[in-house]
């Protein structure tokens, strides 16, 4: 009996190692997935910020990517973010599902939309069965469709380069989706103001991208134009009209430095032409029947021997007039301000470029700056630019997303 029953303790001490192992496993790996969710070790509590245009408000902390857009009414901003079901992460663990699939183990949508409501400061998720992996958010609709680039449910973003990238509309009340377009690799979706068509780019030879049209609805996609580059602004300049950037002839021994042609097509006619070119452009965007500039120059050699020109073009004429030249200065991420003001971010040209800090400038020499993280790496405006929206970059990789009020005057603090 001693025998038997030294052995059934020794049976039962086993079975609560392995209970309490087994345990152990699952909340370690339950507080893994938490600390994915919230994008890294120590969450934030960091809500409001002083900076030197106001304060900032933090509105998301754990951007799957640099990507968000206005609801056209600029009280909503939709972005892409990690979501990850924990118990649904369990279970596939257990399960042992396919590792090479993200899909199988990271729930129903690897990043799914959220928006959060500018009124109550609250964040929602968008989400319903069978909605792809979101890596872009394009564009938002009068109609409450948010327009995407996106891949299918079985895909994943891991791996984007061998799946084909599509163009899809996600309900932003019910989250459901419709997809546009397949077969290609289909980006920057652009819905038009009126919200019948949707202009996106399309690489079909991983060389050459062209300019689509298709209805907002579904339907065959029409090609507008050949050679865009991916460069400014991007969207409709009327119910008609979309403009975009063509890239320089790639067998120019100086391409960087070619000029860059801003161009509008006429959806009606297919007829495209071209406004003007600009030496190195670094970004431009409408505003009103104008288009506003910025090119990079060189002068020579030191600290003050590179510097940003700004400058219009008029939309009707195509006459170009610069206004002013800022030397010692290279902007990314060129908006349109309150008033006859742009938006820019400052960038360091010995550090990361595309990430510094925000200014405003009202092409009078005067630059003001409202930021001094030194870490924005995006920006965008609202359609009446009462707001902006830009990306704090962090040097861990870290993306989180705020929000700012910006004044209708240029303050008094030129720097």
């Amino acid at each position: 009996m001693g025998i038997f029953e030294s052995e059934r303790s020794i049976r039962k001490m086993v079975w609560l190692g392995a209970f309490i192992i087994a345990v152990m496993m699952a909340l370690a790996g339950l507080g893994f997935v938490k600390l994915v969710n919230r994008g890294g070790f120590g969450e934030d509590k960091i809500r409001v910020v002083t900076q030197p245009g106001g304060e900032a408000r933090l509105v998301a902390e754990r951007l799957f990517i640099s990507s968000f857009v206005w609801s056209p009414d600029g009280e909503k901003i939709a972005f892409p973010s990690i979501d990850i079901n924990p118990w649904r992460f369990m279970w596939a663990f257990l399960a042992r599902r396919n590792p090479a699939d993200p899909q199988s183990v990271l729930g129903e949508a690897l990043a799914p939309i959220k928006i959060w409501d500018m009124g109550t400061g609250r964040t929602r998720l968008v989400s319903c069965k069978g909605m792809p992996s979101v890596l872009r958010v394009g564009s938002w609709s009068k109609a409450g469709d948010i327009y995407v680039e996106a891949l299918p449910p079985s895909k994943s973003p891991s791996v984007a380069g061998d799946y084909e990238l599509g163009i899809w509309s996600i309900n932003a009340t019910t989250g459901k989706p419709r997809r546009l377009t397949t077969g290609y690799k289909d980006s920057l979706p652009r819905v038009s103001p009126d919200g019948d068509k949707v202009a996106f780019i399309r690489d079909k030879s991983h060389v050459v991208k062209m300019l689509c049209v298709t209805p907002a609805f579904g339907g065959r996609a029409t090609k507008l134009a050949e050679d865009v580059r991916q460069l400014g602004f991007f969207g409709w300049v009327s119910p008609y009209e979309v403009m975009f950037a063509s890239r320089p002839n790639l067998r120019s021994e100086r391409a960087s430095d070619a000029a860059i042609a801003i161009k509008v097509a006429d959806t009606r006619t297919g007829h495209v032409r071209t406004l003007a070119k600009v030496e190195r452009l670094a970004g431009f965007c409408p505003v009103e029947r104008e288009v506003a500039f910025a090119s990079h120059f060189t002068t020579g050699a030191g600290r003050q021997s590179f510097g940003t020109r700004f400058g219009f073009v008029n939309m009707d004429t195509g006459r170009i007039s610069v206004s002013c030249a800022m030397r010692g200065v290279t902007i990314e991420y060129l908006n349109r301000g309150p008033g006859r003001s742009l938006l820019f971010v400052v960038s360091n040209p010995r550090r990361t470029p595309g990430r510094g800090d925000v200014f405003q400038s009202d092409f009078r020499g005067r630059m003001v700056r409202l930021t001094s993280s030194g870490d924005v790496d995006g920006l965008s405006t609202s359609r009446d630019s009462s707001s902006m929206v830009f990306i704090r970059k962090q040097r861990s990789g870290r993306l989180s997303l705020w929000l700012m009020r910006l004044p209708r005057n240029l303050p008094h603090n030129p720097k």
